[in-house]
């Protein structure tokens, strides 16, 4: 099997003896373990995910999307972790503590180094997760629907000072699932490098015992399938995305790169038709709030 469809940090995970490491000392796994685990769940949700957009049961589609921006939130984690096991701490990391803060703590800059360099690109999933884990604030969704296709997208549902319930945050607009799956799809990639590239550094400051350094290993047919996958999603998104970043993944010298595309004019023209659309948004009472607004997508209703 091909290793070019898998991210390169597996490879280089194969050098690291545990003994090299502070796993032990800090009660965590052989950090290739770590990651196998953590990539494992949220590939796999992501094949679902993919799965599910070709039904029409938005019912199924909304639930893997929260199974899988959990599991997503859980592989970013990860990379902490992954991190603590090259730290040596004045006391070992303790079980609820928060590992970014600890590894901070004991005078290191890895952890800062890899939220700097992912920052920009995990900003608006990481505000989402926040707002959906944290506050009472859940998703709708909307299905464009054609008569030949169906396209299906979520939004932030959200409240203003009154109560009433606005069907879109200011801050975050409708996004379809289709850009969003290639967004998830690419940030898992995204991810591995930074972690690796943070990794190079720290393991030449502080674990010099270390040879860190890539062994060629097999990729698995879930790597291949996936990229295979979001290589064949449609270039189907909505009005109100045009002029956003589309990630299109593609091999080029025996890796996966990305292609930032921007969504145009000619995108959406060539992709829908010029008949009537219907669009349609699903959203949940809670017993109480009477008033419902429907969000922004950049399009008029027919007269």
């Amino acid at each position: 099997m091909e290793s070019i469809f898998k991210p390169e940090i597996i490879n280089y995970m194969k050098s690291v003896s545990i003994e090299d490491t502070f796993s032990n000392e800090n009660k965590l796994r052989h950090p290739g373990g770590i990651y196998n685990s953590a990539s494992l769940y949220v590939t796999k949700s992501l094949n679902k995910f993919i799965d599910l957009l070709e039904t029409e049961d938005i019912e199924a589609i909304g639930e893997q999307f929260r199974v899988l921006l959990y599991d997503f939130f859980k592989f970013y984690d990860s990379s902490y972790e992954i991190l603590a096991c090259f730290c040596h701490g004045r006391n070992p990391l303790k079980k609820k503590e928060f590992i970014d803060k600890w590894i901070t703590k004991n005078g290191y800059s890895c952890s800062n180094d890899l939220k700097n360099l992912l920052q920009n690109d995990i900003s608006n999933l990481k505000y989402l997760y926040n707002k959906f884990k944290h506050t009472s604030n859940f998703a709708g969704y909307i299905t464009i629907d054609t008569g030949e296709f169906k396209v299906f997208g979520y939004y932030l549902i959200a409240y203003d000072g009154t109560g009433a319930q606005l069907n879109a945050d200011n801050d975050i607009y409708p996004i379809s699932f289709y850009r969003e799956a290639k967004n998830f799809f690419y940030l898992i990639h995204e991810i591995s490098k930074s972690l690796l590239d943070t990794l190079k550094i720290h393991i030449a400051t502080h674990n010099n015992k270390i040879d860190f350094k890539a062994i060629e290993t097999p990729s698995t047919i879930a790597w291949e399938e996936l990229y295979n996958k979001v290589r064949a999603l449609p270039k189907r998104y909505f009005k109100n995305e045009i002029g956003k970043v589309i990630f299109e993944p593609k091999i080029q010298n025996d890796r996966i790169v990305f292609d930032q595309e921007i969504l145009t004019d000619d995108n959406w023209s060539k992709e829908y038709p010029d008949s009537p659309m219907n669009i349609n948004f699903r959203t949940e009472g809670d017993g109480y709030t009477k008033e419902f607004k429907v969000p922004h997508m950049g399009m008029r209703p027919t007269q």
